[in-house]
């Protein structure tokens, strides 16, 4: 069965690889319930709901995000 509204997170480190994420999600998932965010940008996100909500979230060079303030933002702890 298909689940149209799940929603997706792309965590990416740099502005350049959040443009290159948002034009190729756009030509194949013209529907699809994405967001292409910057490290910051969920850093900032955080700062106020202590943790992400996603039901699928790609981290898109995933050593860029050891810090302990990502994995508790990711993680919720």
């Amino acid at each position: 069965a298909k689940r149209p509204n799940l929603t997706w997170i792309v965590l990416v480190h740099r502005d350049n690889l959040r443009n290159q994420w948002e034009e190729k999600l756009a030509t194949e998932f013209p529907n699809g319930n994405f967001r292409v965010v910057t490290a910051n940008q969920i850093l900032n996100e955080c700062s106020t709901t202590n943790y992400i909500q996603t039901d699928f979230l790609i981290a898109d060079e995933l050593h860029q995000y050891y810090g302990n303030e990502f994995i508790k933002c990711i993680d919720g702890t």
